[in-house]
């Protein structure tokens, strides 16, 4: 299959897949997009974590997570591991991990990534890269 910006994914399609769009933390340049992935409640508390260069993973529909190996997002790829093997007929988790790093990500973090999901169990690992907008081809 391929992938891009527009597919859309049906339940119950052959393959599923979870997003992961990883950014570098910036705090002169896009503190605001860091923030606006961050509920009221936690915004305050979570915005003093981050250093400049750190990095976060944004997910569709969650808080922004660190990529950090104390951070929340190991905890919520076990879990989203355990959903999918209990939800499938056949036990086995089918479902690819996409990892999306933006350009100026240092790549060693989405090595770590990457071994974040096999720990877990995810099998079916794709690695895509985000281009910006205007950029020269």
């Amino acid at each position: 299959k391929q992938l891009s910006d527009e597919a859309t994914i049906t339940p119950g399609s052959e393959e599923d897949f979870l997003f992961l769009t990883v950014k570098p933390y910036h705090p002169e340049t896009n503190a605001g997009d860091l923030a606006s992935h961050l509920s009221e409640e936690s915004k305050a508390s979570v915005m003093e974590k981050y250093k400049d260069g750190d990095a976060y993973v944004l997910i569709v529909g969650h808080d922004a997570m660190r990529a950090e190996p104390d951070g929340e997002l190991l905890v919520w790829l076990g879990q989203q591991h355990l959903d999918l093997e209990h939800k499938s007929k056949d036990g086995q988790v089918h479902t690819s991990v996409v990892i999306r790093p933006d350009g100026d990500l240092d790549y060693a973090v989405v090595y770590r990534i990457l071994k974040f999901c096999k720990d877990k169990g995810f099998t079916n690992l794709k690695v895509r890269a985000l281009i910006g907008k205007g950029v020269n081809k």
